[in-house]
């Protein structure tokens, strides 16, 4: 064989040679290569100006098997949007842009609230017989109440009881020498409920026979008994109210009860027996 044969055969292997050490060694398009065939730190992103995609760069060992289940898209979108007809024909340096990949729309901007932690929702106002809510309001004064007949002064024996019906035995029991009472939001005594109670009030009183006019004022309810015979019964929720009844009595003694009973709000009881 001449030199000149010999030359060009020489300079045809060095060309595929050098062909070979560039040319990315063919990869099937349709096997999906497990993580560990891809050669360690292969990814290389840069930047996608000019492409409107992400972009990679091959390197020595890739294929679009590799760099499509590394970047979350498909073999057949890498080809689609990189203009590639055979699969198996990539080569190192390339750059290939990263497309069909299923991307989360971005979230909107976080606007914190204009008052955090919010305000607790609104909660009802009790009655002001037990310790209020911090910012309900203070309890709206009463209106003034009228003047009231001269009460019944004598001896009086009370039992207050904490529940609405007397029921049970009297949680205490005291003299009182009238039953002229404005307690407003508070408890009648030590032990007793500021709501939700009820009293009785019972006594013996030597009276001029005559007419007399029976009255009670109260908030909540009140029902009067004289020897026996109901006189006044206002035995309701109710705010002040003012009862009035006319009996006629003969002089003596004469036996006397009067129950009241509270519910909400303001605590008053009032009874007058007076001759007219």
């Amino acid at each position: 064989m001449g030199n000149s044969v010999r030359r060009r055969l020489g300079a045809i292997v060095a060309v595929a040679v050098l062909v070979s050490l560039l040319v990315v060694p063919p990869a099937s398009a349709n096997s999906l290569a497990a993580p560990s065939a891809a050669p360690s730190g292969a990814a290389a992103y840069v930047g996608s100006a000019g492409y409107g995609y992400p972009t990679y760069i091959v390197r020595r060992g890739d294929n679009l098997t590799v760099i499509a289940w590394r970047n979350g898209t498909t073999v057949w979108a890498l080809m689609q949007c990189n203009n590639i007809r055979n699969p198996n024909r990539i080569y190192a340096g390339q750059v290939l842009r990263i497309c069909g990949v299923a991307v989360h729309p971005p979230l909107p901007p976080y606007h914190p609230p204009a008052h955090w932690p919010p305000p607790p929702p609104p909660q009802p106002c009790p009655n002001y017989g037990t310790q209020p809510y911090y910012g309900c309001p203070p309890p709206a004064p009463e209106p003034a109440l009228p003047p009231f007949p001269p009460v019944l002064y004598g001896n009086w024996h009370a039992q207050f009881y904490n529940n609405t019906d007397l029921s049970g035995s009297p949680v205490v029991e005291r003299n009182d020498g009238a039953i002229a009472f404005n307690w407003n939001w508070g408890s009648p005594a030590p032990g007793v409920n500021a709501t939700h109670f009820s009293a009785r009030w019972t006594g013996t009183f030597w009276l001029a026979g005559g007419r007399y006019a029976a009255t009670t004022r109260s908030d909540d309810g009140v029902r009067v008994w004289i020897d026996g015979v109901i006189v006044i019964d206002g035995w309701m929720v109710q705010a002040a109210t003012d009862n009035v009844q006319w009996v006629q009595l003969g002089g003596g003694n004469h036996d006397i009860r009067v129950e009241y009973f509270q519910a909400t709000e303001r605590n008053l009881v009032y009874f007058s027996l007076v001759n007219r």
